[in-house]
């Protein structure tokens, strides 16, 4: 029996077999093989389209630097995402022109198995504080992640001040 190789290949597998039954049953013609090719394409392109938007992705790692946990790092252009869970699934988002602060933490049995964490302090309700814990590459990631807030606070045009609790611009001018 000739199975599909990924869980999402399974389910379009199945959509296009139940469409195809479904239109020989009510009379009319099956798709044809140059638009079957055209769709199965499609699918693809539009795949590779979401997953090109991903800078960088990593997972937690726990013994011996493996990753066997259930909580995913991913970082696009504009914002960071932290998923979590097998069965429960929980998706924190935050934006990078939130972030505030990083800091490296390199403890000495993370360091052995070439591992850090980053602990990030941000302007966001839902997670003022967010730890990407035990991942690769942890410095690369930090400079690449201060680079990329930067960035984004540069083309969004936001200050520091207007996280500072400021909400009237005249009290920054008393302040000073």
């Amino acid at each position: 029996m000739n199975r599909p190789k990924a869980y999402t290949g399974a389910v379009l597998h199945f959509w296009k077999w139940s469409k195809l039954r479904r239109s020989v049953r009510a009379g009319k013609k099956p798709l044809s093989m140059p638009e079957s090719v055209w769709y199965n394409r499609t699918i693809k392109h539009a795949k590779e389209r979401i997953m090109a938007d991903v800078v960088w992705k990593d997972r937690k790692r726990i013994i011996f630097g493996l990753p066997w946990t259930f909580t995913r790092y991913s970082l696009t252009q504009e914002k960071l995402i932290v998923d979590t869970g097998f069965f429960s699934r929980k998706e924190d988002e935050i934006r990078l022109y939130r972030i505030l602060d990083i800091t490296l933490n390199r403890p000495l049995h993370q360091r052995i198995w070439g591992l850090g964490s980053i602990r990030l302090n941000t302007a966001d309700k839902s997670a003022p504080e967010l730890e990407i814990k035990r991942i690769k590459r942890a410095k690369e990631v930090k400079e690449m992640l201060s680079d990329m807030v930067e960035r984004e606070r540069d083309e969004k045009r936001i200050s520091a001040r207007e996280f500072m609790g400021f909400t009237d611009a005249d009290e920054v001018d008393h302040v000073n």
